[in-house]
């Protein structure tokens, strides 16, 4: 689309004002919900971000600050004594946003979540209704707009903030985990998506947008951040089940919070929910040590085609944190211990079929019961220090089978095959980026330990490499045809699948080509060197 109608189409998405809001709490001890320690609203007004006309509150929570609410944004109990409490603040606070034309932006709607909480314990005195004077404002969730937009094919339906504005071409945020800065980090990113939006011509108006993101209004929200639009290959669920959606768990659980949650996964597995993912993704960032061997109890939930998948969906969540501030639920020094001992119950289960898929086969990703050993692999390779630094590649990873028996490429290679191919994967990947000739010795050394058939990205780079030395490609399709004859729901085999079905049609071209007759002259054909005179010839 021309500059001139991007620009046309991004005056008409922003004819309205945005009030992005994002807030820092702690949970309460009372299981009362959340209880804010900040907030900050920026408006965007005319396609502009406006820093200095918008708001910021510090306050005290009225409750003890958890240790795990701290880790996240800093603020302790010393940090907020003396500050006045959420109820001195609440009158401005919803003026700040009291605009009937408005729209309410935050990145999940847990802060939304989070303000209707302390308004209701406000109503709880039974003078006045808090929830009724919140402005009702209609709701964008710039970490689920992404996918609304077709801007990352096959991303879940939540982005965390980093990974969106890393996605924009990498917008700063100058204090992570800052109401003030996340809600401006989070007004650029929604600017940048407006932008995506106009380019790709998708809504000719905003509230073309808003219809078809459909996040509810502020006084009656779709959910959370989890409860994302519908495609129609997801199952309707029953109404009390996504009723059980409503909250997340975003604090540190006690035994009956946390059973309760187990119960809803499960509940989830048998569904086949597509909101699993999100859900358990939002509660492992408190709970996440915890949770990953009570979720490995419902192993005997998953016993339809579907389920298995959609459980692994969620230990994978547990086990990957999107979040460098969140430490994964595995321990790097557990991961292989606690594969090697979930890998056969896992892989027991039935397989997603046609009839009955996980969430995320439905929705054309890798079934997460295909690809589990990554990142279960990737917290191995990693370390406590959960970087891939030069030290740890030489020292920790790599070394002679006789001298260094004890590095991981050895000591791994007779039960965990995989995670040695993942692990030379993840080398090439980072030689390659920093354009390193090193990355085919790591394929070398897959080859040499014959791992580069257990991994089908290897298989991929090692049938590029040796198609291009040569023009005999019966030993490459035959060796494509003996990697994928252990084909599984890993996206990474319909690409092999695909190098596979060009390579023989190439090879078929060129066999018919080579036997193509030679065609001879007919007798009637004019004699060599006899041509017509050029009737546009000049002389």
């Amino acid at each position: 689309m021309s500059n001139d109608a991007t620009d046309y189409l991004f005056e008409l998405l922003t004819t309205r004002t945005f009030y992005v809001v994002d807030t820092e709490y702690t949970s309460g001890p009372d299981r009362d919900g959340n209880h804010i320690i900040s907030i900050a609203v920026t408006p965007i007004s005319g396609g502009v971000k406006d820093t200095k006309g918008g708001l910021y509150k510090a306050m005290n929570p009225g409750v003890p600050i958890t240790k795990e609410s701290s880790k996240v944004h800093g603020f302790t109990d010393k940090d907020v004594k003396g500050k006045r409490r959420f109820n001195f603040y609440a009158s401005t606070i919803l003026d700040a946003f009291d605009d009937p034309d408005g729209i309410w932006v935050s990145h999940t709607n847990v802060d939304l979540i989070v303000l209707r909480d302390e308004l209701a314990r406000l109503d709880s005195d039974g003078t006045t209704s808090w929830l009724d004077k919140l402005p009702t404002l209609p709701v964008i969730d710039t970490s689920t707009l992404p996918r609304d937009l077709e801007l990352r094919a096959g991303h879940r339906g939540a982005m965390s903030l980093q990974d969106l504005l890393e996605l924009a071409g990498g917008l700063s945020n100058r204090q992570a985990h800052n109401a003030k800065a996340d809600s401006e980090a989070t007004a650029d990113a929604l600017l940048w998506l407006l932008r995506q939006a106009s380019a790709k011509g998708l809504f000719a108006s905003i509230n073309d947008l808003l219809t078809s993101h459909n996040r509810g209004t502020t006084r009656d929200p779709v959910g959370p951040k989890f409860i994302r639009s519908r495609t129609s290959q997801d199952p309707d669920l029953p109404p009390e089940h996504v009723a059980r959606h409503t909250t997340p768990l975003s604090h540190k659980a006690d035994e009956a919070e946390l059973a309760t949650f187990v119960d809803l996964v499960g509940e989830c597995v048998e569904l086949r929910c597509q909101y699993l993912r999100d859900e358990v993704r939002e509660a492992a960032i408190h709970n996440g040590k915890t949770l990953i061997d009570h979720l490995t109890t419902l192993y005997p939930r998953a016993s339809e085609p579907g389920q298995a998948g959609t459980l692994a969906g969620a230990l994978f969540e547990v086990i990957a944190s999107n979040d460098p501030d969140v430490p994964s639920g595995l321990a790097h020094t557990r991961a292989l211990r606690w594969w090697a001992k979930n890998r056969p119950q896992l892989q027991a289960l039935p397989d997603c079929d046609a009839n009955g898929e996980c969430p995320d086969c439905r929705a054309g990703r890798s079934c997460p019961k295909a690809t589990l050993y990554q990142p279960v692999a990737d917290i191995a390779i990693l370390g406590a220090a959960g970087t891939l630094s030069r030290n740890r590649i030489n020292d920790r990873l790599l070394g002679d089978p006789i001298k260094d028996p004890d590095r991981a490429i050895n000591k791994w290679m007779p039960r965990h095959p995989e995670a040695v191919a993942w692990m030379l994967l993840r080398l090439m990947e980072r030689a390659e980026a920093e354009g390193l000739s090193t990355a085919s010795n790591y394929l070398q050394m897959a080859i040499d330990r014959n791992v580069h058939r257990v991994e089908p990205q290897l298989a991929l780079r090692y049938l590029r490499m040796a198609t291009s030395t040569g023009d005999d490609l019966t030993e490459p399709i035959a060796f494509a045809e003996e990697v994928l004859a252990h084909r599984n729901r890993d996206l990474a085999y319909d690409e092999l699948a695909a190098w596979l079905l060009w390579t023989e049609q190439s090879r078929e071209a060129l066999r018919r080509a080579a036997e193509r007759p030679e065609v001879t002259p007919s007798p009637r054909a004019r004699p060599a060197g006899r041509v017509n005179r050029n009737p546009y010839a000049t002389t």
